[in-house]
């Protein structure tokens, strides 16, 4: 689809992790074969382990060595399946991992350690904006977090990219705004796994906002990211 509609269409690749061996052939393969435009990586993996985790390093490096484009999607945790809850994880669990993945990469200093890789967090990052001037504390308590993450939490989660997938609404957007700039948020539909509706909304909800102005708009709808794929209309 991609090859027969270049102007229209890109693709992100998904890389086999925790098998860290297999995520650099399959990486290597993505960019030099398929020529993909970035990487999807979920927040969380089938053996509990997040991004962050020192074992992924290697793939972090081979991704900052390509300056690549990462989105991160959450996964269903495996600590879930211990609980009590018979709430739908995309109502809840979704954005709580997603908030993990992020964190965890800023904790590990992997966000220090690896500056060139873009990252794009889905559903506006989950409960990030809400949760980051907490996790910023540790820093004011834990010198070698300090030492090893020297920006600081607020610096490193206003420096990755949001979409606007099931968050396109005054609760999720008046948080994220206080975060990040308009320029660093993208839309996102989250379909076909949310039906058309939710796609829809989320238009209407974005083109009714009066934080937006057209420019700001503009940049949400598609130009903010064409820009992070280096692309023009």
């Amino acid at each position: 689809m991609t090859a027969d509609s270049p102007g229209r269409f890109g693709y992100f690749a998904s890389l086999p992790l925790p098998d860290v061996d297999g995520a650099l052939d399959e990486l290597a393969r993505a960019f030099d074969v398929l020529g993909v435009d970035g990487l999807v990586l979920q927040s969380s993996n089938s053996d509990g382990s997040y991004l962050g985790d020192p074992r992924f390093d290697p793939v972090l490096a081979e991704l900052d060595r390509r300056h690549a484009l990462v989105f991160v999607h959450p996964a269903v945790p495996v600590s879930s399946a211990g609980l009590a809850l018979d709430i739908p994880a995309f109502g809840l669990e979704f954005t709580f991992d997603t908030t993990r993945a992020a964190f965890n990469l800023a904790y590990t200093g992997s966000l220090e350690r690896f500056p060139n890789i873009t990252w794009v967090l889905a559903h506006a990052g989950g409960t990030v904006p809400f949760l980051v001037g907490r996790f910023s504390l540790l820093w004011a308590v834990d010198d070698e977090l300090v030492e090893r993450a020297p920006q600081g939490a607020v610096a490193y989660m206003a420096g990755l990219f949001y979409d606007t997938a099931l968050s396109a609404n005054p609760h999720a957007l008046s948080s994220l705004a206080e975060l990040v700039g308009w320029d660093h948020v993208v839309f996102g539909s989250d379909f076909p796994f949310a039906p058309e509706l939710a796609a829809q909304l989320s238009v209407m909800s974005l083109g009714s906002d009066q934080r937006f102005d057209p420019g700001a708009l503009e940049g949400i709808w598609g130009a903010n990211a064409l820009r992070l794929l280096d692309r023009e209309r």
